[in-house]
């Protein structure tokens, strides 16, 4: 009994001389914020052309999309430490089967196994790298029946074609160095005998510049349809504001900062869209309609500066009749 008195005797001394602390930590269960859509500059031009383009005139030939993978070349494989997302594969699905409507075009939800090298079985691909004539008929008519199907119900012209479209890409480049810098600096005071006024302001703009690289192939002959490039800056801006202000023994300071950051991320998502905005263009028959989609867009948001992308879109939509 000794022993326990002493014991507790000694931990009261010991918190007596310690002093004490608390802190309050809680987890909210609410979020501050109510989740969103995930959108881009191009998600309303792309809703527009799945709208008044696809839906009200359906394509002539149906399309089934098979993705391969979308990677992150950007590092070696099997090494982490990338920023990027590495579920572009993902992400270009989700884009192609939000925007393309199934009588037009079907994504296929697993990568199959027909478009790997031969197995045990005997399916696969050859040799050299081409998909069997027979194999690739019946992947073709089965994915055919499924879009006429849904034509059916939707009273629209059936269809006798369907293309396979394989589709790999990558992102390629992201310059983690910044590819652009923009800034500009004042600074001012005045010193009296009564009183010191000290003001700064500055301002920088920087980028980062990340591109994706898309391959669209033919199984059947194991050769590369077409190919494009895509590359976007990601902007980050900067503003700094102090004040400090002084007179006999005391002073007065203010800070101000602002730091808007266009996320990485959503640089990748923005070019996920404009690939599916370009696979698009290799399906429609009339390229006005989308052009169209893309002034309308313009005309409805004039504080965005998209002078430049528009136009630089719309040649390589009016180069696909030149392939």
């Amino acid at each position: 009994m000794k022993l326990i008195s002493s014991l507790i005797v000694l931990n009261l001394i010991i918190f007596s001389f310690s002093g004490c602390s608390t802190k309050t930590q809680t987890i909210k269960k609410k979020m501050s914020e109510i989740p969103e859509v995930a959108q881009t500059n191009l998600s309303e031009v792309l809703s527009c052309v799945k709208n008044d383009v696809l839906l009200k005139e359906p394509t002539s030939i149906g399309y089934t999309f098979v993705i391969k993978d979308i990677s992150d070349g950007t590092v070696r494989p099997n090494e982490g430490g990338s920023p990027l997302s590495d579920s572009g594969k993902l992400q270009l699905a989700n884009t192609l089967n939000k925007y393309i409507p199934k009588t037009s075009g079907i994504v296929v939800a697993n990568y199959p196994q027909i478009f790997r090298y031969i197995s045990k079985g005997g399916i696969g691909l050859n040799r050299f790298g081409m998909l069997p004539s027979k194999e690739y008929k019946i992947f073709s008519k089965n994915y055919l029946k499924m879009m006429n199907l849904l034509r059916k119900w939707e009273k629209i012209k059936p269809i006798s074609r369907n293309n396979i479209f394989l589709i790999e890409g990558a992102f390629t480049a992201f310059d983690t160095e910044s590819v652009f810098l923009d800034g500009v600096g004042a600074d001012g005071g005045n010193k009296g005998s009564d009183a010191d006024v000290d003001l700064d302001y500055g301002f920088t703009k920087t980028a980062q510049s990340l591109t994706l690289s898309i391959n669209i192939s033919q199984p059947k002959y194991n050769l590369i349809d077409s190919s494009e490039a895509f590359t976007l800056r990601a902007y980050r801006d900067k503003e700094t504001f102090r004040l400090k202000f002084k007179a006999g023994e005391g002073y007065f300071g203010f800070a101000d900062e602002k730091l808007e950051v266009e996320g990485i991320h959503n640089a990748q998502q923005a070019l996920i869209e404009t690939a599916t905005l370009w696979i698009i263009s290799k399906m429609v028959d009339d390229d006005n309609s989308i052009i169209n989609c893309f002034n309308s867009f313009e005309t409805k948001n004039k504080d965005l500066n998209l002078s430049y992308g528009k136009e630089e879109f719309i040649n390589l939509i009016n180069a696909k009749d030149k392939e």
